[in-house]
């Protein structure tokens, strides 16, 4: 998919059940200071409920899923931070 193209209706594709699929989580800005030592916890869910509740018919799609996020060998992932000395 095209740089350009993420996180737009233009990207919606349709996922099969038991297929691996890369998907870029877009995380929005937010300012936190976390000292030495200090953990960081990110959740990650298939909606951005409450904040952006789809219309009815994506949300009958949406109902059941399960979400599975993979980290291993075959399947790295990421999540990429800005830091500030």
């Amino acid at each position: 998919m095209a740089k350009g193209k993420r996180y737009t209706k233009a990207s919606e594709l349709p996922v099969k059940a038991g297929r691996v699929y890369e998907v870029w989580v877009e995380i929005f800005p937010t300012a936190a200071q976390l000292a030495k030592g200090d953990t960081l916890r990110i959740s990650i869910t298939p909606s951005d409920a409450p904040h952006l509740s789809p219309p009815l018919p994506q949300m009958q799609n949406e109902l059941g899923g399960v979400l599975s996020v993979y980290h291993d060998a075959k399947h790295p992932s990421e999540v990429v931070l800005p830091a500030q000395r």
